[in-house]
């Protein structure tokens, strides 16, 4: 369903991507949803987004600083805007899907804008415009609305190495 790739490149792409995939569900909190983040969307999503490894480092670290107070904040206003059934499952991909937006935006510099609507593509339209912005805005908030400190190239090393980890665990699990 989310993502079908048949050929021989189609499956090494496929574990290409399932690394950074399982790494930014390893960093989405356990309090963010109900279930554990579905790998095939997020491989989607980093699929669709085609952005280098330093962005996904990036996102990687800007999920990691999400603390328990953003997400009750994150949870509370998602429900304001009546949007999704809180006990549900299926919450905890958009912020994978935002952060690496934020990350996009940041690092990569496309002349094009990535707005709500293009994210909400990215992933299938599974997330609306609405709630991505009310996300991106929250977390941007909660880093400080600057992601300076975040991204030293000491700390995208550290996760870019962390993502490498688990592309080398996904790919032994794949033999």
């Amino acid at each position: 369903m989310f993502l079908q790739l048949a050929s021989t490149a189609g499956v090494v792409l496929l574990i290409l991507i399932l690394g950074p995939a399982s790494y930014l569900a390893s960093l989405i909190p356990t309090c963010a949803s109900a279930s554990p983040p579905c790998i095939p969307l997020l491989q989607l999503i980093v699929h669709r987004f085609g952005l280098r490894p330093e962005a996904i480092a990036l996102a990687g670290i800007i999920l990691d600083t999400l603390s328990s107070q953003f997400i009750r904040k994150w949870r509370t206003e998602l429900s304001r805007l009546c949007v999704w059934d809180l006990c549900g499952c299926g919450m905890g991909e958009i912020l994978a899907l935002v952060a690496l937006g934020i990350a996009a935006k940041w690092i990569e510099d496309r002349g094009v804008s990535l707005t709500a609507g293009a994210m909400s593509d990215i992933s299938d339209e599974r997330f609306g415009r609405k709630e991505i912005t009310a996300t991106e805005r929250l977390m941007l908030a909660e880093v400080g609305w600057g992601l300076m400190d975040l991204s030293s190239e000491r700390d995208l090393k550290w996760a870019m190495e962390e993502m490498n980890r688990w592309r080398a665990r996904v790919e032994l699990e794949q033999r």
